[in-house]
């Protein structure tokens, strides 16, 4: 399972709420009433003296929450990207499948076991 840190959550929900503004960074530093430059800075990972990348901070964390009609916290949480990243996995994965899916309608019970099997065995290579 990925580890990831606040840091690494707050800046994939950074991405996903400037996805809202269309890509804006200036929209969405107006609207979390924050620096366009700063918004930039850690959209861009710019590093700061200490060579770390500008991180998004606990007050511009809970003003984007606020501007964003956001829980207190979300921010901090990766429950909703999970959701996001799954659904759209998902989806691509289905689409992949339908052609598969088709041949193995149109097989027998026996026909079908040799198919998973023989599909278990490439899988494994």
């Amino acid at each position: 399972m990925n580890s990831f840190t606040v840091q690494d959550i707050r800046y994939r929900n950074l991405q996903r709420l400037l996805e809202l503004c269309s890509g804006n960074q200036a929209e969405l530093a107006r609207k979390a009433a924050s620096n366009p430059a700063y918004i930039s800075q850690i959209v861009n990972r710019t590093p700061m003296p200490s060579g770390k990348p500008r991180n998004v901070g606990e007050r511009l964390a809970r003003n984007l929450e606020m501007a964003f009609g956001k829980s207190q916290g979300w921010m901090d949480t990766m429950e909703e990207i999970g959701v996001a990243e799954q659904r759209a996995s998902y989806e691509v994965s289905e689409a992949r499948l339908q052609p598969l899916l088709e041949v193995a309608r149109q097989l027998t019970s026996a026909q079908l076991k040799v198919a998973i099997d023989m599909l278990k065995v490439l899988a494994k290579n």
